[in-house]
């Protein structure tokens, strides 16, 4: 590397340093950062179960059973964040140190990337970009996977270009290995794997070489094999089940293709119920298996929900055709979808993404259906640099490089783009499964920039405004919202940030927030409940009552403002009547096991027993075979003086969640007062 190189990469690497620590110091007055919600959350959760070994999951959410089954989510960011955790003891500060100086790292190869194939110039605006790009950087600060993506898919097309170079296999190995740690973070570039392995047999032909594409196809496919087969063989020993990667594959196709589905993640799925977070996954196992009368492996439930979303693409073609039209305009459109939280309002939020996305000169231009932006600039510049590259093909290549080596890096690069976006497309669409790809984009932005002021400097100054007018129209172009797709949803933001305090304690400010969301949405009924639910907690219970009643007028199925209802009215010792809520949510669903308990913990509390066990039965009918449920009626037949069946509850809890500290010493109290009571 020249030594002007090496100052310029410097004070790159050095603006990014300062951009991330801003960054830092501005997200940790987030409610977010200590409390990471919906797959932040999981995966936070995850990391910790795997350093502390303590399972037991936050809050009322029902245990995913990580360690009984094979794993539903791709295992490696949550791997890579529990050996952060590890070193740091699970400090959430660096967890974000560490994705940040990855993302400083990436910058690096992007250096590499660019010089190599490029030019020196495009190695170093390059890397600019790539230390100065917002969603980059807010991506560093989640605990998520796309950091991890951008790093090993520069790294993989790196390692594939030095083969590319020498055609030897060590490098297609580390190509293969590669790979494979992206495939266990996302296996959906496991398609990109198989047209790695075409694109090396065209290299090879190309260089009249074909005997080396065996020798190099076999070292990549050895390194793919040996960084996927530990999560298989894991996934067979522990539940005996055949899965490579994750389970989630089935699911995800329904999501995107079911009579409700919309383009977009849905949390409610048709006939199932509820899918916020994975930890509602065992759920709709057991949801499955009263449906077809027998137990499931993971395997066989990602097959039937695959068999619903193929069913329900034959009895509706077109709507499934409509549908993955509008996919492919999200995937490739201005707004930035969110998945978990509003993108839109967290870069508006930050001094620094504000300012790095351009957000105030946007704001003069927004409007409905235009929406400028960072996307539409990167894409139009990226197409722009294509077009600059293709009428400068004859351009001397860098002194090291062999001629025709920028076509199949180019080539290359679009088969990674190509490959990875169309691997969504039967999905749902989030801004961040986007995010590996825009490394690749900001290569070719890099090259129109670079290109037109070479043609500046060149004196062609009528070239370089013809091409300036042609990339106007193209980004004016990407700026239209085809799919008339995603308003950003502000009263979800203010919900969001309301839950992570409520989380926390800070009750005024979760009051605060859940205000402000009703205050954009009257209608918002998610807000109701969740302030129902502070004012319950504090003993307000009119307050909770009135909120528990307009989220249900407005939905009358709200099934948490309707158990917020019920704990209120319990509270105000009206016991029938808090009953009825509970028995009116059982009419529209007599499967939902976790009413049954509520119920049946209302009725014991109340020394109704009977009562309560006919409820704690129906729970077990409806699938809620768990140790909280035997628990509960081991209490309850214990508070009646059925000590006996306490004890064969309480046992058959401890079978279900094994060496439980409390169970083993209800049960011990159990068989004694049951001795006692037989003398």
């Amino acid at each position: 590397m020249p030594k002007r190189d090496l100052y310029i990469l410097g004070g790159i690497l050095l603006v990014g340093v300062l951009l991330r620590a801003f960054y830092l110091a501005e997200l940790a007055r987030s409610p977010h950062f200590e409390q990471p919600l919906v797959d932040a959350g999981f995966h936070d959760y995850w990391a910790r179960g795997l350093v502390t070994g303590q399972w037991q999951p936050p809050g009322s959410n029902e245990d995913p059973l990580i360690r009984a089954h094979p794993y539903l989510r791709p295992p490696g960011y949550p791997y890579f964040l529990a050996f952060v955790y590890w070193l740091s003891g699970c400090s959430h500060t660096a967890a974000r140190v560490v994705q940040m100086l990855i993302g400083l790292l990436s910058a690096a190869l992007g250096y590499l990337l660019g010089r190599a194939w490029f030019g020196r110039s495009e190695g170093l605006v390059f890397a600019g970009l790539l230390a100065t790009h917002w969603i980059l950087i807010y991506f560093e600060g989640e605990l998520l996977a796309p950091v991890l993506l951008v790093s090993l898919g520069l790294a993989a097309l790196l390692s594939l270009g030095y083969w590319r170079r020498s055609l030897r296999a060590l490098p297609a190995l580390g190509a293969g290995c590669l790979i494979g740690l992206f495939a266990l973070v996302r296996p959906n570039v496991l398609i990109f794997g198989g047209m790695a392995l075409l694109w090396v047999y065209w290299v090879c032909r190309r260089r009249q070489q074909p005997k080396r594409f065996p020798r190099a196809a076999a070292a990549a496919l050895l390194g793919m094999v040996l960084t996927i087969l530990p999560a298989t063989l894991r996934n067979y020993l522990v539940a005996k089940d055949w899965v490579l990667i994750s389970a989630n594959a089935g699911i995800n196709l329904y999501i995107g293709n079911n009579p409700t589905a919309d383009g977009l993640v849905a949390q409610e799925l048709p006939g199932l119920g509820k899918f916020e977070t994975c930890y509602d996954y065992p759920a709709l196992v057991r949801t499955l298996e009263r449906e077809q009368n027998r137990r499931l492996k993971y395997s066989e439930v990602s097959a039937l929900f695959a068999r619903k979303a193929w069913r329900f693409v034959r009895e509706a073609p077109g709507r499934a055709l409509a549908l993955t039209g509008k996919r492919a305009l999200l995937f490739w459109g201005p707004a930035d979808v969110p998945h978990n939280k509003e993108i839109y309002h967290e870069c508006r939020s930050s001094a620094v993404l504000n300012a790095l996305s351009f957000a105030p000169g946007w704001a003069l231009l927004w409007s409905r259906h235009f929406r400028p932006g960072t996307f539409p600039l990167v894409l139009s510049l990226a197409v722009l640099g294509l077009g600059l590259l293709y009428t400068d093909r004859r351009r001397e290549p860098p002194a090291h490089e062999t001629p025709g080596g920028r076509l199949e890096m180019i080539v290359l690069i679009l088969v990674f783009v190509g490959a990875y976006s169309v691997s969504y497309l039967p999905f749902f669409v989030a801004a961040r499964y986007r995010v590996p790809i825009i490394p690749f984009l900001l290569l070719f932005s890099a090259c129109a920039i670079c290109g037109i002021v070479r043609l500046i400097r060149a004196r062609r100054a009528r070239q370089a405004v013809v091409w300036l007018a042609g990339w106007l129209v193209l980004f004016g172009l990407t700026c239209v919202d085809w799919a008339y797709g995603y308003p950003p949803a502000t009263d979800q933001w203010f919900f969001l940030r309301g839950r992570a305090y409520d989380r926390q304690g800070k009750v005024r400010e979760a009051i605060q927030d859940y205000s402000a969301a009703l205050s954009v949405n009257p209608g918002f009924t998610p807000a109701h409940g969740n302030l129902a639910n502070i004012y319950l907690r504090q003993g307000l219970v009119r307050q909770a009552i009135a909120h528990c009643v307009e989220a249900l007028r407005l939905k009358p199925d709200d099934v948490v403002a309707r158990h917020n209802l019920a704990d209120a009215l319990a509270a105000e010792g009206e016991i029938d009547d808090a009953a009825a809520q509970y028995r009116e949510i059982l009419a529209r669903d007599p499967l939902d096991w976790r009413t049954c308990n509520a119920l049946g913990i209302l009725m014991a509390k109340h020394k109704r027993f009977d009562e309560a066990l006919a409820a704690f039965s129906q729970a077990l009918a409806a699938g809620g075979e768990s140790s909280g449920t035997r628990a509960n009626m081991g209490i309850a037949c214990a508070r009646r003086g059925d000590y006996a069946a306490a004890a064969r509850h309480f046992s058959l809890a401890l079978r279900l969640a094994p060496g439980d500290p409390k169970l083993e010493q209800f049960l011990q109290q159990a068989r004694e007062a049951a001795a006692n009571q037989n003398r």
